[in-house]
């Protein structure tokens, strides 16, 4: 069974947005020491513990993630979470620097989690997700519907394979009915 402090930070991330500038992604680390993981933007950059392996990053979020997405593929392993930190044998000072040391297990167990980074949903752009609909829902609208009433009817996908954020479709779609309307 997976420690509560591991087990309370990826509860944590079901509240987390992942939405940074163009370029940018969240990495999630693994600080074995806290028996935790955490998340940092991701701007060329990695955080100090990571830089000198004593965390080790799990995953590799790009802009839009979403969070149910993210909590669901680390649930699947957060037993193999726990397994890795059993791996982490402290940090040895090595005159400059203390430096993480692990055993040879963890870096096996490790390739297979981030595995999981292909298994992450994201919100797609509304433009990109309804276009192969969009003679469909200019006829919803032509019969009557509203941009509110088509969305939900068209649907926004599953936060595991992919969707659209229905506030920005909705959105989206009302700027395309004003230029439906001058056309």
């Amino acid at each position: 069974m997976a420690r509560q402090t591991l087990v309370n930070s990826i509860e944590a991330l079901q509240n987390e947005t992942f939405t940074c500038a163009s370029g940018f992604s969240y990495d999630v680390y693994l600080d074995p020491e806290a028996e935790k993981i955490y998340t940092f933007l991701n701007s060329n950059a990695v955080p100090v513990a990571a830089y000198h392996k004593i965390d080790l990053r799990i995953l590799t979020l790009n802009n839009g993630a979403i969070p149910e997405s993210v909590y669901s593929a680390l649930k699947e392993v957060e037993d193999n979470l726990d397994t890795l930190i059993n791996h982490y044998k402290g940090a040895e000072w090595d005159g400059s620097n203390h430096k993480g040391q692990w055993e040879p297990e963890a870096f096996n167990l490790l390739e297979y989690l981030q595995q999981k980074d292909f298994e992450i949903g994201y919100y797609w752009e509304p433009e990109d997700w309804f276009e192969p609909v969009l003679g469909s829902l200019r006829q919803q609208w032509e019969d009557g519907s509203t941009a509110e009433e088509i969305v939900d009817r068209e649907g926004c996908g599953t936060p595991v394979d992919g969707m659209v954020d229905r506030d920005a479709a909705i959105e989206w779609l009302e700027e395309q009915i004003r230029e439906w309307e001058e056309a």
